[in-house]
């Protein structure tokens, strides 16, 4: 424990680049429900039954008490990142007959997990296996002093991590009643989210696949002193005192760890008509016995590969596009054709119609009353002291409702589509409405090429330009490929491949990063070749088509620098008459539609750049298939999209898709701005019929 200790310490000690805005990725799960759900809390009750009932999500090696290490040793998870093997854990919720008093078990609906690195001086470093955290208060059952706003910086008053969310068709009337003071059968609104508060509301939260939701933050502060397995003392939310620009710091010689996020949606709208709602009460229950809402916590033990989640805190940002689709995921995706499960290891009945008790020692009890629950022990995480009452200003977003299904398609960035995504699902409740998406091609901006006003060689203090280069799908700066920068210029990518200790940075594309030491596999070009503007910077041209505008800090681009190395990639072959390839290869369920241009906005925006390992037209339609799409691409050897409609897109001769799959020499994956398209529905553009991205209708922060 103690080399850990000392070895977190020293990653925080390195230096950092400096981190000026939030990146993030959603993780997301799969499968038949929760990995398992019962009176399970390696945790806080390690090698007896727990308390009360928690759904589970993660790794299959879960067990009643568990060492630091042994979650890696799962044979699968519930994550779709398969190097996530993680425990993440929140009490189940249950239905009481407002007539009868019997109880019935809530379906969880779904559960998402937002890892989010936050703006800050700090490094953030990877969790280690074994890192236990708890946060919440299972014993409460009054409202927080603070109120109902969630509060997550120190400086801005006592940490307020938990919430209830409830998206609504309808928002005529108020969530909570006005005036509420949270202690009289109903809790107290967020008066900075007119979706959210603490305790449960009295409203039917029937937002289009999104119901009754418990948010749930943790500290992203590590104390090494005090051990992964001291979850009451080991973390505090981090501090913005002191700073600017939205930074928040760590204690000094505390470790910066992820922000993770806890979406968990319950099906609460199966029994709307089951009470009467507006009536200053509701009828849901917590496993612990609480009806307030007040006692929401949530448990989570790390079981990383460390270097998998250490790449995405570098290098991935896909946001809502989620952790699945970011590029060189380590490891890949899980198999979603199966399902990740164990049985209940605490045999009992947890779930029915008309229970006369809640499962384990759980009176109903709230409102002021003292729980009668087993207790569970919740983080010090909340006792921060804090130097202001002011409230936390991430907390003032708005919950979405149903409404926002109508979204059109948002093609601006590769990474901004998902928010268009709302497509029927047999989950879907009865008096949920399915909002129509609709085709706005226009909204696709490519980056626009040079003019008179833009230059690649951008004088950049300690970087020399080097020219124009060429690229390939395996790259050839394989430092860091597609690094998370926002929008892309010169002056970042050079700043931040520079901080990360390379040597070389190029940028492609107008929108693309990519760091190194060495240029692998590539050629000068001449300068005409770098002709996009960058996003970032429209004085600055950001490479081109294949092309990477490049900037050596050592003043060489072909050097093989000291400071980290770099292996050789292959570069992936053009069609031949030597080797037979085609892009119409029969794929069952699957026609091929044709060749169609894409551009840096991307024209399938559902997932980008699919994590499926070396690409053929085979595997990717059968991963864009899975996840619910109807239409998949595959561009420049390697590169897997999915989609239901090509936004903003044209079709193209054949031969301009030329080149051979990375993943089968015999098929043709598209070309330079190039997709080979494929449609599970016989048509090129659709909208989409079956999909649903369980992360549509949230406020976050």
């Amino acid at each position: 424990m103690l080399s850990t200790a000392t070895l977190l310490a020293s990653l925080a000690a390195l230096a950092a680049a400096e981190k000026t805005s939030r990146t993030f990725a959603v993780n997301h799960f799969y499968g038949n429900g929760p990995l398992t759900m019962g009176r399970m809390d390696p945790i806080v009750s390690p090698g007896v039954p727990s308390g009360h009932v928690h759904a589970i999500q993660g790794g299959n090696a879960f067990n009643l008490t568990l060492t630091d290490d042994e979650l890696l040793g799962s044979t699968c998870t519930s994550a779709l990142v398969k190097n996530d093997k993680s425990a993440y854990w929140t009490p189940a919720l249950y239905f009481q007959d407002p007539v009868t008093g019997k109880f019935t078990n809530v379906d969880m609906y779904y559960m998402n997990v937002y890892y989010f690195f936050e703006a800050t001086d700090d490094e953030i470093v990877a969790f280690q296996p074994g890192h236990r955290m708890v946060v919440g208060n299972v014993n409460a059952r009054t409202p927080p002093a603070t109120g109902g706003a969630s509060i997550l910086d120190t400086a801005q008053g006592t940490p307020q991590p938990v919430q209830w969310t409830c998206p609504r068709a309808t928002t005529t009337e108020p969530l909570y009643p006005v005036g509420s003071t949270g202690t009289n059968g109903v809790g107290i609104q967020d008066p900075n989210n007119a979706g959210a508060g603490v305790g449960f509301p009295d409203q039917n939260c029937d937002g289009l696949y999104s119901p009754l939701r418990a948010d749930i933050h943790f500290p992203s502060c590590y104390n090494p002193a005090a051990g992964l397995d001291n979850y009451k003392e080991n973390m505090v939310f981090p501090s913005s005192a002191g700073l600017t620009g939205g930074k928040a710091n760590c204690p000094p010689g505390w470790v910066h760890t992820p922000h993770i996020f806890y979406e968990v949606y319950w099906n609460t709208p199966a029994f709307a008509d089951q009470w009467t709602q507006g009536q200053g009460k509701q009828p849901f229950v917590l496993a612990n016995g609480d009806n307030t809402g007040y006692s929401l916590h949530a448990d989570f033990l790390a079981g990383w590969d460390v270097p998998t989640l250490q790449q995405i805190i570098d290098n991935c940002n896909t946001g809502d596009s989620a952790m699945d689709t970011c590029p060189g995921l380590i490891g890949g995706l899980s198999d979603q054709s199966k399902s990740c499960n164990i049985p209940n290891l605490v045999p009992e009945q947890i779930a029915g119609v008309g229970m006369d008790a809640l499962p384990g020692n759980n009176p109903v009890t709230g409102w002021g009353i003292p729980s009668g629950a087993a207790p569970v022990s919740s983080s010090a995480a909340s006792t921060v002291a804090a130097s202001s009452s002011t409230v936390a200003a991430s907390s003032s977003k708005a919950a979405t409702t149903s409404k926002a299904a109508s979204t059109s398609k948002a093609a601006s960035t590769s990474k901004a589509a998902s928010t268009s995504k709302a497509a029927t699902t047999s989950k879907a409740a009865s008096t949920t409405k399915v909002a129509s998406t609709s085709k706005v091609a226009s909204t696709s901006k490519v980056a626009s090429t040079s003019s008179a006003s833009a230059s690649s060689a951008s004088p950049i203090t300690g970087w020399t330009y080097k020219g124009c280069y060429s690229d390939n799908s395996a790259r050839v700066l394989t430092g860091i490929t597609f690094a998370g920068i926002g929008a892309v210029s010169n002056t970042k990518c050079t700043a931040y491949c520079g901080a990360q200790g390379y040597s070389l940075a190029g940028t492609e594309y107008a929108g693309q990063c990519f760091c190194g030491n060495e240029l692998v596999g590539s050629s000068e070009l001449a300068d005409s070749s770098c002709n996009m503007a960058c996003e970032g910077d429209g004085t600055q041209i950001c490479g081109g088509p294949n092309a990477l505008s490049v900037y050596s800090a050592s003043g060489s681009a072909g050097n093989a620098a000291a400071a980290k190395p770099v292996t050789t990639s292959k570069v992936a072959s053009t069609a031949s008459a030597s080797a037979p390839t085609t892009s119409a290869s029969p794929i069952s369920g699957w026609t091929y539609k044709g060749c169609y241009s894409d551009n840096s906005a991307r024209v399938l925006t559902g997932i980008t750049f699919a994590g499926i390992g070396a690409v053929s037209n085979t595997k990717c339609t059968a991963y864009c298939g899975a996840q619910g799409y109807s239409l998949a691409g595959t561009e420049y050897a390697g590169q897997c999209f999915c989609g239901n409609e090509l936004v903003g897109s044209s079709e193209l001769a054949e031969s301009s898709c030329n080149m051979a799959c990375e993943g089968d020499g015999t098929q043709i994956c598209g070309g330079p701005d190039a997709l080979s398209v494929y449609s599970a529905a016989g048509k090129s553009k659709t909208t989409r019929s079956k999909h649903m991205r369980k992360h549509l209708h949230r406020s976050r922060l």
